[in-house]
């Protein structure tokens, strides 16, 4: 059990003891130890000066010191005894000790000295995110949750949670300040292959998991070459789980032409036209391939052999700047049996709705922090 002292530093040199030690106390009288830290430079250990204190109650029921008795002025045969009894002594024995246990550790600006048992770990008020960082750093983070999970396993949880969440905004943030540089497709391959909860709450409300990048869908020609590789393959979630195949491009490939085709109607870009068919080529190619690979993986995933469906993701609606690039765009999109096309800034919507984004900016600090009285240790 740990026990604080407070003190009042009165010099450079000096400190009292805020509350008074009891010694024991009845229901008239009691005893206290007054003590003062004292830094002393010729002799450490005698770093205590103290008085014992007789007190009484008042008629306001409040404490007063009993009459000093000046020891000068006694005649000769005379003297006082203070007795103590056994539990009495042992309570002023214990108030000396830690008495001395502060002064000990001299006069600190804090103010508060803290004790605890033997056995006991101590965090100082204040202190807790230095010392939880030291224990990490001297790589006690898995016997800290491992203790953290059996004291108390809600918490754990919640944290856990928590965690995540914090995770998840923080990509959500990296996600939005990327969203209009000109990265690679290979940069967002890896982005969203790290981060595919980012596909678990959208694309035609089928929960999907992430199987496998770069896949191998098949299309080699007799030499074995001209092999066909897909950017993600993902499942959905439920009993019977369906195959279904990712292409990434960029957030900055046309969706339209520059110029309408007809009128007020705009054709698609050719990139979003080369893009489609070689989504449609990969899935046409994976549900009729007989190859001994896909019966493999449609086995051990336990997977139905249908022609899969495709996600397409690419380029970003900022780029319908009227109403006639969004009525082509949406109208060719929404007749379009697969793939699915969705845009970056879709996606990022959709992202943002999962960890609801807008609430939790509003709710919480930049980075993540945790409220160290939680923990049970």
């Amino acid at each position: 059990m740990t026990s604080q002292v407070k003190v009042k530093k009165t010099s450079s040199k000096t400190a009292d003891i805020i509350n008074p030690i009891l010694i024991d106390e009845s229901s008239t009288t009691r005893r206290l130890l007054i003590a003062t830290i004292v830094d002393n430079e010729k002799d450490p250990d005698a770093c205590i000066s103290a008085t014992i204190v007789h007190q009484r109650k008042g008629k306001n029921d409040q404490w007063e010191d009993a009459e000093a008795i000046n020891l000068q002025k006694l005649k000769a045969g005379e003297g006082v005894k203070l007795h103590f009894r056994c539990s009495q002594f042992k309570q002023l024995r214990d108030a000396i000790e830690k008495a001395y246990a502060c002064g000990h550790k001299g006069v600190l600006p804090t103010g508060q000295y803290v004790f605890g048992k033997e056995d006991e770990f101590i965090i100082p008020v204040g202190k807790e995110g230095k010392y939880i960082q030291s224990l990490l750093k001297r790589n006690y983070g898995e016997n800290i949750w491992e203790q953290l999970i059996e004291l108390d396993p809600d918490l754990a949880t919640k944290l856990s949670l928590a965690k995540i969440q914090s995770d998840r905004i923080a990509v959500v943030r990296e996600f939005a300040t990327h969203i209009t540089n000109d990265n690679p497709e290979k940069f967002w391959q890896q982005f969203l292959s790290q981060n595919d909860w980012i596909f678990g709450f959208c694309l035609s409300y089928i929960f999907t998991t992430m199987v496998d990048r770069e896949v191998y869908v098949g299309g080699t020609n007799i030499n074995g070459c001209n092999g066909e590789l897909c950017d993600f393959m993902a499942m959905s979630e439920g009993n019977a789980k369906f195959t279904s195949l990712v292409e990434i491009k960029r957030p900055s490939t046309p969706l339209l032409s520059s110029r309408p085709t007809r009128g007020t109607t705009y054709g698609v870009s050719k990139e979003l036209s080369d893009a489609v068919a070689q989504i449609q080529t990969y899935c046409y190619t994976w549900g009729t391939n007989s190859s001994r690979r896909a019966y493999t993986f449609q086995t051990k995933n336990n997977s139905v052999p249908v022609l899969p469906k495709g996600i397409l993701v690419i380029g970003n609606t900022s780029e319908l700047d009227s109403e006639d690039k969004i009525r082509s765009f949406e109208l060719f999109r929404r007749n379009l049996y697969n793939p699915e096309i969705i845009t970056y800034d879709e996606l990022l919507a959709r992202a943002k709705f999962v960890v609801k984004y807008d609430d939790c900016i509003e709710n919480i600090a930049p980075e993540y922090s945790l409220d160290i009285n939680d923990l049970p240790f």
